[in-house]
Formats: C-alpha cells, structure tokens, sequence
C-alpha cells in the first residue's frame, strides 16, 4: 500500500486550470499535422482507388450494355434471318406443289384425250365389227353343223 500512496504522488494531474486549454490546443494542433502529413495521402489513395472501382464498375457496365445489345441484334438478325429462310423455303415449296399440279394436270387432260380416242377406235371398231357381221350365213352354219346331225339321228322332227 505503501507503494500505491508514492505513486499516487507521483502521478500527473490534470487540474481544470490554464493548463487544459493547452493540452486541448496542443491535441488539436497533432490532429492538424497528422491529417496534412498521415491522413491526406492516405485520403487521395482511398479517393483515387475509389474513383478507379467506380470506373471500372461504370466500364463494366457500359461494356455490359453493349454486350445485351450486340446479342440483342445477334438474336434480332438470327430471328430474321430464319424467317427468311423459312419463307423461302415455302415459296419454293408452293413453286413444286405448282409445277407438280401442271404436269398432274397435263398427264390427266394426255391420259383424258388418249382414253377418249381409244374408246372411239373402239366404237368405230365393233361398228365396223357389226357392220361386217352377217348373222343369216352363221345362222345356217350353226343350223346345218348342229342341228343337221340331230334330224338325221331323228331326234328332232
């Protein structure tokens, strides 16, 4: 305990007189040097990296810009593109079906004629076949070549 009174002797003291009003201006003085000598520097490097990361964010976010616009344009054009190419794909698609009707029809309307000019050989044909055909001379050929054998045989009277 004894070492504790000594000690207490010893020891600094702050009175509220004309001496505080130094220690608060020698305090505000060391605040003065530390921020043009420590805190300034060291302020311009945090501002300068500050400025840095808010352009490379700004820059990177334009680019973003542009990368959604290119794909944009990209998927815009493709979009087209294969419109196009479907629409090409169905007018020639239409230009077959059309050149496949044409010859269709003209096979039918050849098939059509051909068939109308074999029926009237044909009819000209059994015309002319009935024309030439003389049913009294079959008549007494068949009569004489079957009946003639049955008189004799005496079955027909």
């Amino acid at each position: 305990m004894a070492i504790l009174i000594l000690l207490a002797d010893t020891s600094i003291q702050l009175v509220p007189d004309g001496s505080i009003l130094f220690h608060i201006a020698l305090i505000l003085i060391m605040v003065a040097v530390l921020n043009r000598t420590l805190f300034k520097p060291m302020n311009q490097i945090l501002s300068e990296r500050e400025k840095k990361g808010a352009g490379a964010v700004a820059e990177a976010e334009e680019l973003e810009t542009q990368v959604r616009t290119g794909n944009k344009q990209y998927s815009d054009a493709l979009r087209t593109a294969r419109a196009s190419g479907y629409k090409l794909m169905e007018e020639r698609r239409g230009e077959e079906l059309r050149h496949r009707e044409e010859l269709l029809g003209s096979l039918k309307t050849n098939i059509q004629s051909r068939l109308m000019r074999e029926r009237a050989a044909i009819e000209s044909e059994s015309t002319e076949a009935r024309n030439q055909f003389d049913s009294l001379p079959l008549g007494t050929q068949i009569r004489d070549q079957v009946l003639k054998p049955l008189e004799n045989l005496g079955r027909v009277e």
